[in-house]
């Protein structure tokens, strides 16, 4: 038993729980059945010396003829493996995002129809744009000139074809000053191999 107590039919289950902290989640739960609400609560319960695990708890109530409720039906599933699974993801895209962001290159995603989804910072500073200013729009509108516009070709035909390409990019900076980058685009696919956008990684070679 989680909470370090064997559970029998006829027992209160906060009884079971006793001061445990977990109790008030518990009685939450409870008290919202029996106020005629179906709700459901997802969180960690257990004794943290014995086993903590992570539990999708539903609650509703019973309701007699007349409609009144009369008790509560509990039921719950035990979602521990998908949390956890849950946790490592979001910790590899944390890790993964301190990595991107702090990379002297300059990244952006892209939509198959060339609106971006993500800049990095350095992106950012270069163009001396803050990202919501870049993303959701097509390179052409934000900066349309004859360059911009072979990038976005360029994007859309990975996007099309899921060939990868590169070009050379000049562009003035937010400092006026004139930078050239050797951009790489690769298509991203998902897990059936269907193209779903384009990443592109931009190299100062001034």
């Amino acid at each position: 038993a989680i909470w370090g107590k064997d559970i029998a039919v006829g027992m209160n289950k906060l009884d079971v729980i006793g001061t445990h902290p977990d109790r008030e989640k518990a009685r939450q739960g409870f008290d919202s059945a029996l106020s005629g609400e179906a709700v459901v609560i997802e969180d960690a319960y257990g004794d943290e010396a014995i086993m903590r695990l992570y539990w999708q708890n539903f609650f509703a109530p019973i309701r007699g003829e007349d409609g009144s409720t009369i008790g509560l039906t509990c039921f719950v599933l035990n979602i521990t493996e998908r949390k956890r699974i849950e946790q490592a993801l979001a910790k590899r895209e944390r890790e993964l995002r301190t990595l991107v962001e702090n990379l002297p290159d300059n990244i952006a995603r892209y939509t198959i129809d060339a609106r971006r989804v993500y800049v990095s910072p350095s992106l950012e500073r270069i163009f001396g744009k803050p990202k919501e200013e870049l993303l959701g729009k097509t390179p052409m509108e934000c900066f349309p000139d004859a360059n911009t516009a072979e990038v976005e070709r360029r994007i859309r035909a990975v996007a099309e074809t899921g060939v990868s390409g590169e070009m050379e990019y000049t562009f003035p900076t937010s400092d006026n000053k004139t930078r050239c980058h050797l951009i790489r685009f690769v298509a991203e696919r998902d897990d059936e191999n269907r193209i779903t956008g384009v990443l592109s990684i931009g190299t100062d070679i001034t």
